[in-house]
């Protein structure tokens, strides 16, 4: 009898924490940070980057040569840089990345990045693309290569061009994937 009542006092201590767990609002979800296999517990939260929220502050990497302004028309060089989604657009109505893809993209999170041999990769919770790009004086253009839906590991096969655009003022980079608008924010 005494084991019973310890084993219900046990439950009842679970039940109760695993409640509180789940009594956080959406704000303190929003914060949360994303953990890595790689991290040991003695890491402070200041070396983990938070996988939901992009930050609007210009990292310190991005000068002025990097973003044209109207007395520099070059074009922003995409070599080596990475992009997080901030906003997507369907249907003519503004959506948030988590309401169209999901809470998963707290996990995978929801960027791309381009690699200096002309290659790309966005990653939009399990859905996604890969591929090629270039630049040119006309403009940027990604040719989609793979299409990945959540369903197959290899992705599917597919021969897509979509045009990039990059806002020389608030410099975001936007492009249609996926019947929807992706707007990304440096990272």
């Amino acid at each position: 009898m005494k084991n019973l009542s310890r084993i219900i006092a046990v439950l009842c201590l679970l039940a109760a924490l695993s409640l509180s767990a789940c009594a956080k609002t959406p704000a303190e979800n929003s914060t949360e940070t994303a953990v890595t296999a790689t991290q040991t517990p003695t890491e402070t939260p200041a070396t983990i980057a938070p996988t939901t929220a992009p930050s609007t502050d210009a990292p310190a990497q991005n000068t002025a040569a990097e973003h044209p302004t109207d007395s520099d028309p070059s074009p922003i060089s995409l070599s080596g840089t990475r992009w997080n989604l901030s906003m997507v657009y369907a249907d003519g109505a503004e959506q948030r990345p988590s309401v169209r893809y999901g809470s998963v993209i707290r996990q995978t999170g929801a960027y791309i990045t381009f690699d200096s041999d002309n290659t790309f990769n966005c990653v939009l919770g399990l859905i996604g693309c890969t591929g090629t790009y270039s630049t040119s004086d006309s403009g940027t253009t990604l040719h989609i290569t793979t299409r990945y839906d959540g369903t197959s590991k290899n992705g599917e096969s597919c021969d897509e061009n979509t045009a990039v655009t990059i806002d020389p003022e608030t410099h975001v980079l936007s492009f249609t994937f996926n019947n929807a608008k992706h707007e990304f924010i440096p990272d």
